[in-house]
């Protein structure tokens, strides 16, 4: 045990400069964690209210599937569930830069086509 303490108390020793260095570097490693929350990512309102609609409307057609009577409605209530919802959430956290206005356009027309799903 006595080895471990003293090599500990050296590296404090080496100047301030080293320890400093090492702990933005612990920092960093534990931003991977933080991913799990991909959507809470993205600090744009636009698109943390497009995210938040897409994770009701996806639970309401989770619940309303089972009802649904037309069967091209209940595919595509299903496919929207299962990945479609997933991959739409993805293009939402890549929207960037110029194209952002077009791309939200996209957005809420497709999260109406889906919400049509309910009707």
């Amino acid at each position: 045990g006595d080895g471990a303490s003293s090599k500990g108390s050296d590296l404090a020793s080496s100047g301030g400069a080293s320890t400093a260095k090492a702990s933005p570097r612990r920092v960093a490693k534990k931003a991977p964690a933080r991913k799990v929350s991909k959507a809470a990512l993205t600090a744009d309102p636009e698109i943390k209210t497009l995210i938040d609609e897409t994770a009701t409307v996806t639970e309401l057609i989770r619940k309303a599937t089972p009802r649904i009577k037309n069967l091209a409605k209940k595919q595509a209530a299903q496919n929207w569930a299962r990945r479609g919802s997933r991959a739409f959430l993805r293009s939402l956290n890549n929207i960037q830069g110029q194209d952002k206005a077009v791309k939200l356009v996209e957005a809420k027309q497709k999260l109406e086509e889906v919400r049509k799903l309910l009707e």
